[in-house]
């Protein structure tokens, strides 16, 4: 559980996150009662603020529904949508809510995930499993309009909390600590397997997607179980954490030598799971994206993965001059999105442009 605290004179309201979906509570000392208003919208909760001694805001974010602004008034326990800038009639009925699901993994160790999909119980569907970054973040219930592309499309969306995501205490949170980096690869084809076995989904058209650590991810199943996935994605990637050490910011090094272990410790255990140590057993198609003024995942750490992939077929690239970290000009945003729905459909669909 994540929580965010703030009170007035004698009130007192807090968030849980609860497997990625905001709980919102109300606490009056001087009643000395607790409430949870559950009229709110299915999705998170940032920047929670008093606005008075009655009235609080805060902003609200879902799956079908982008960030908007709420209040609430504790005298008349009435909420209020202060905001309506995405209403947009085009989109009315087509935007999916995910379905909350687990696994268990290799361990017997229970995983979370969203499931979206457009077509519960109907004919068999490919799949793009996508791993979040961090690691030490978490799969939330917010609006993605990649998730939503994906599923207007004819694909479901997996996306799994797997160990060393945030939000499910401290003993999760470390589970993929050092040594242990590779239980955490184990989650994710433990995830796909338990996904084959799905009646709903195609267990031949099963691929996986993700940016930051989460591409780090996709190239370290592609490239560990290669047989797992139809196809993979990685965006701003490292291709092996000892090149990743050497090149990211300085000021993040020993931040993220905290999480991954010792660069000089875990030196040849870094080199022996690297995607790029590995990358010879990659056999699947690969699109990979990136920022060229990425000071947290070098470029280069795509770069060195492209030319040891370079006799291999089906592996595209695609690198932004204006960029960094994460995409945020509109033509790249509208590039990366057509190029991503291009790749996934001609390699899971056999669709043709």
């Amino acid at each position: 559980m994540v929580m965010m605290v703030t009170y007035s004179f004698y009130t007192i309201i807090w968030t849980l996150s609860e497997n990625g979906v905001s709980r919102l509570f109300l606490f009056a000392e001087s009643e000395g009662t607790k409430k949870q208003i559950d009229s709110i919208p299915y999705g998170t909760i940032s920047s929670l603020i008093w606005l008075n001694n009655d009235e609080f805001a805060f902003v609200c974010d879902g799956p079908t529904h982008p960030g908007e602004i709420w209040s609430y008034s504790t005298p008349k326990e009435k909420l209020a949508q202060q905001t309506n800038m995405t209403k947009s009639a085009p989109l009315k009925g087509l935007l999916v809510r995910p379905v909350e699901r687990s696994f268990k993994s290799f361990d017997q160790l229970e995983i979370p995930y969203f499931h979206y999909s457009k077509s519960h119980g109907k004919i068999k569907r490919p799949a793009i499993v996508f791993i979040h970054g961090g690691p030490e973040f978490q799969a939330v219930a917010e609006f993605s309009p990649l998730f939503q592309s994906f599923v207007q499309f004819g694909f479901d969306v997996i996306v799994p909390n797997i160990r060393g995501s945030n939000g499910y205490g401290k003993s999760f949170i470390h589970l993929d600590d050092k040594q242990r980096r590779t239980d955490a690869m184990k989650d994710v084809a433990a995830l796909i397997q338990h996904l084959k076995s799905n009646p709903e989904i195609d267990q031949d058209r099963i691929a996986i997607m993700g940016e930051s650590y989460g591409g780090y991810m996709v190239l370290s199943i592609l490239t560990q179980y290669p047989e797992l996935c139809a196809a993979g994605i990685d965006v701003v990637g490292m291709s092996d954490l000892n090149q990743f050490f050497q090149h990211t910011a300085h000021w993040r090094r020993k931040m993220r030598e905290a999480e991954y272990g010792g660069a000089d410790e875990l030196k040849a255990f870094f080199h022996s799971i690297a995607p790029l140590t590995n990358a010879e057993k990659l056999n699947k198609p690969l699109y990979i994206f990136h920022g060229k003024n990425d000071i947290r995942v070098s470029i280069n750490e795509s770069i060195n993965m492209l030319e040891r992939l370079k006799d291999k077929k089906n592996i595209h690239s695609l690198f932004f001059e204006n960029e960094g970290h994460e995409f945020y000009h509109r033509k790249n945003l509208t590039i990366y999105y057509q190029e991503v729905l291009h790749f996934l459909r001609s390699h899971l669909t056999g669709w043709k442009s």
